[in-house]
């Protein structure tokens, strides 16, 4: 994982007890969030320098968050949307995904998650890190918070939809066993291949393109949602790397 910077290394691995332990890393990425900010108008950089740098600060977070925790050897911590692209910004929601080891006990590992989770999210007196959204797990809210590679890779033989397929391009190791998650996202695009052969795989994007727009309600011309916009393009970027 990135876990590069020893501040974060020095908190999560300090003597203080546990809220202290929040409260230094929530500080501390505020500090390292507005260093970012004070960066992109002191030196009037490219876009994606501040979004690799504020990446970088929310990988460390992670890892630091994962210290906290004390979760186990076998676990480890993915990210897919903006996080996993390398595009994380100030108002980015940090998309995780949970994966054990088949022999790492359940409970145990949810526990971890769950403590990651508050970790990074929950909202003190010293503020808060990002928000924290695992729901793009496979079945969701419904499905279980920490994930094996193995049933990864019968969700995505079978039940995965056409948007996950897409969503999970972006997939992106951050923090704990790095051996654990290469086996979890090589099993994902080899799940995700079957939608590479489906003739109808052009048709439900287009569907699910559309059902974004009218949920999005957008504004004509919206750089975000409007024809040619930031999903059109990500959505064919996405489209393109499961076809290919």
């Amino acid at each position: 994982g990135a876990g590069g910077d020893p501040v974060f290394a020095h908190i999560a691995s300090g003597a203080v007890e546990q809220g202290e332990k929040m409260a230094l890393l929530r500080r501390y990425s505020r500090h390292r969030t507005f260093a970012a900010g004070a960066r992109d108008l002191a030196e009037v950089r490219p876009v994606y320098d501040s979004l690799e740098e504020l990446t970088a600060a929310a990988d460390d977070a992670i890892t630091a968050a994962m210290g906290i925790a004390a979760a186990p050897g076998q676990f480890t911590v993915l990210a897919l949307g903006r996080l996993g692209s390398r595009e994380f910004d100030i108002a980015s929601d940090a998309d995780l995904l949970f994966l054990r080891e088949e022999r790492l006990d359940a409970h145990k590992a949810a526990r971890a998650a769950e403590q990651i989770v508050e970790a990074l999210a929950a909202y003190t007196r010293d503020g808060t890190v990002f928000a924290v959204d695992p729901r793009l797990r496979p079945r969701g809210g419904e499905g279980e918070l920490v994930v094996t590679p193995a049933s990864l890779a019968s969700y995505f033989a079978s039940e995965a939809q056409a948007w996950e397929a897409l969503t999970y391009t972006k997939v992106r190791f951050v923090a704990g066993s790095e051996r654990l998650a290469e086996r979890a996202i090589a099993e994902v695009e080899q799940g995700s291949a079957r939608f590479a052969e489906d003739p109808n795989f052009a048709a439900a994007v287009r569907e699910m393109r559309g059902k974004l727009e009218k949920a999005e309600s957008s504004e004509p011309g919206s750089f975000k949602t409007g024809p040619g916009g930031f999903y059109d393009i990500d959505f064919v970027a996405s489209y393109l790397m499961v076809r290919n």
